[in-house]
């Protein structure tokens, strides 16, 4: 990790984690109840949420609590910048995506003659997807505002 940056845990993985130590019948329920942790407005009630949530199943999910509690502050991060950001750094999908195209694109090419040739395609593709990114996003807000 580079200094200064902050670590976000994934909220989509999180959330599997939890479901595998909760008890069956409870499952969904518990995760359900998890999810609006992340959808306070505020990271102070997110806290919150998470204190109720903590004494409502605890002696029945000792493990889920567990989970989350240890990860709570790497899974509230997002509250750290603006709003319109939240829904992009609550989940690694985009990280997880620009991997994949990687992968992807360098399957035919086999190898590289050297390190600098890896980190050019690598750089190139990441400025292609945060263009398309962009220009997502800038057709979103257009569309939602209706201009």
């Amino acid at each position: 990790m580079l200094p200064g940056t902050m670590a976000q845990r994934c909220i989509v993985h999180k959330l599997r984690n939890i479901a595998v130590h909760c008890p069956k019948s409870l499952c969904k329920v518990i995760v359900a109840e998890t999810k609006s942790i992340f959808y306070a407005t505020n990271e102070r009630e997110a806290g919150e949420r998470f204190q109720d949530w903590k004494e409502r199943w605890q002696s029945e999910a000792t493990g889920a609590v567990e989970c989350l509690e240890k990860d709570l502050d790497l899974c509230l991060i997002y509250y750290k910048f603006p709003y319109r950001h939240w829904s992009k750094i609550r989940t690694t999908n985009v990280i997880e995506r620009v991997f994949r195209e990687f992968r992807r694109r360098i399957r035919v090419m086999d190898s590289f003659p050297n390190e600098d040739s890896c980190i050019r395609i690598l750089l190139g593709l990441v400025r292609m997807l945060n263009e398309g990114w962009s220009a997502h996003q800038h057709w979103r807000y257009k569309s939602v505002n209706g201009f």
